[in-house]
């Protein structure tokens, strides 16, 4: 059998010795198509099948040496004179400006690779009327004795193909940028996105900051994990926290905790230029089985410290507890003290009143003394009261019209039980008291006064 090439270039041969009008007589014409038998037929066959043809010098020039009629009406072209025009008649005017380069280069690399293929390139072609198609172009270097190196190519209109793959791709795109903006929509809030595939042993950025981008040179970019796990480790957790983080991103660990949940997380410390900031890193499953995960690195400064805040109100509100039972142990030890001195009082006069039942001087002095012990056992019991009701919020203040010189004798009054048995003299100077009338609340000023006046007669030693 003849080599391939061979038949090829003899058909090339013929088809362009038909291009050389009145080169050569009808007789040499139909010796030409007794060289190569039916070779008029394959003429007209290339002609007019569905399919552009065309041949082109493989030289400087790229010239346009034939092309059939189905080229003609991929660029809208009438007649052959017309394509020739539109073209350039050269390879050149083919090819849309922007991808000429490219197909050029694409074709020679193809050449160089192998001479027996057929180099396949697509590109965009601009018709008569404008309109921009895309062709699948099949090439074919050959070495022709006639004419010399030459291109026969088949090209096919590729554009629904290609309108039909970039609506897919536009479709995915959409999808993806959908996705995307999901994805963006609920992770506001970390400052780091890692997606993982472990058992590729992989990672890749999808969003950085300042510590995770030192271990990636960009977004997108894909490392070992194991590599950067150990890195991150060792470059940015506190040596106290780092058994804590090599542990929970052991692929191993992963693998196990994520079998018992969707996600798991864990808040660690990172030192970062002598700051210590807290980090919480969530890990998600996002695959089927447990391969593929999300890391999420989220700053918790603020809600550690919040955290931190309520901790300590807690303890110095427990603390303000213990010391509040400590005043009110205190308050009631001091109170039952004071309640039995004058109820001891009242039990020693009312004693001393019934022996001395006939001696009316005596019997009214008792009554007094009684008196002034049962007001003064009055007032202790309202100052319970009104302790209660200062922790229930609901204390009143007073401002009446009062006497400074009845409240003191008051007072001394009351204390009067007290001293009494221990020979303590209460006495009153009201030399210098300019204004006896004032306002205030005259209940709350005796209090006072009278706790003044009873301790002092209280912790002053019998004379």
């Amino acid at each position: 059998m003849d080599n391939p090439v061979k038949i090829d270039a003899d058909v090339i041969d013929y088809i362009l010795s038909m291009q050389r009008e009145g080169e050569e007589s009808a007789s040499q014409q139909e010796g030409a198509d007794r060289h190569i038998p039916g070779a008029g037929q394959f003429r007209a066959f290339i002609d007019e099948m569905p399919g552009g043809f065309f041949i082109y010098r493989a030289d400087g020039t790229e010239e346009i040496i034939y092309a059939n009629k189905a080229l003609l009406r991929m660029f809208d072209c009438e007649t052959e004179e017309v394509f020739r025009e539109l073209t350039g008649n050269s390879f050149r005017g083919i090819v849309h400006p922007d991808d000429l380069e490219a197909v050029e280069k694409s074709i020679w690399e193809q050449i160089a690779a192998s001479q027996y293929d057929l180099d396949f390139v697509e590109y965009r072609i601009i018709s008569k009327t404008g309109e921009i198609r895309w062709v699948d172009d099949y090439g074919h270097f050959i070495h022709s004795e006639e004419v010399g190196d030459i291109f026969y190519v088949f090209v096919g209109d590729a554009t629904e193909r290609k309108s039909h793959h970039q609506e897919t791709v536009n479709t995915i795109d959409r999808e993806r940028r959908r996705y995307l903006d999901l994805v963006e929509g609920l992770s506001v809030g970390y400052e780091s996105i890692l997606y993982v595939d472990l058992d590729a042993d992989m990672v890749q950025a999808y969003r950085l900051n300042n510590r995770t981008g030192q271990l990636f040179d960009k977004e997108l970019q894909i490392r070992e994990y194991g590599a950067f796990a150990e890195e991150y480790v060792g470059m940015w957790v506190h040596p106290e926290d780092r058994d804590i983080v090599v542990k929970a991103t052991n692929p191993a660990y992963i693998r196990n905790k994520l079998s018992l949940g969707r996600t798991f997380h864990i808040t660690y410390r990172v030192v970062e230029e002598d700051k210590t900031n807290y980090i919480q890193l969530h890990i998600v499953n996002v695959g089927e089985g447990i391969s593929q995960i999300v890391l999420g690195y989220r700053n918790m400064d603020a809600e550690v410290i919040h955290e931190m805040e309520q901790q300590r109100i807690l303890e110095d509100a427990l603390e303000s507890a213990k010391a509040s039972i400590i005043v009110k142990n205190a308050f009631l030890s001091n109170m039952s003290h004071d309640i039995r001195t004058p109820m001891n009082a009242i039990i020693g006069f009312t004693d001393l009143a019934k022996k001395h039942f006939d001696d009316r001087a005596k019997v009214r002095r008792y009554l007094n003394m009684i008196e002034a012990s049962g007001n003064q056992l009055l007032r202790l019991l309202n100052d319970v009261l009104e302790i209660a009701r200062i922790e229930s919020g609901k204390i009143e203040i007073e401002e009446n019209k009062c006497s400074l010189s009845d409240i003191v004798r008051n007072v001394q009054a009351g204390v009067f039980p007290l001293a009494a048995p221990k020979h303590i003299t209460v006495s009153l100077d009201f030399s210098a008291l300019t204004h006896d009338t004032v306002y205030n609340d005259e209940k709350r000023l005796h209090q006072i006064l009278l706790r003044l006046a009873g301790n002092a007669v209280k912790y002053t030693e019998d004379r």
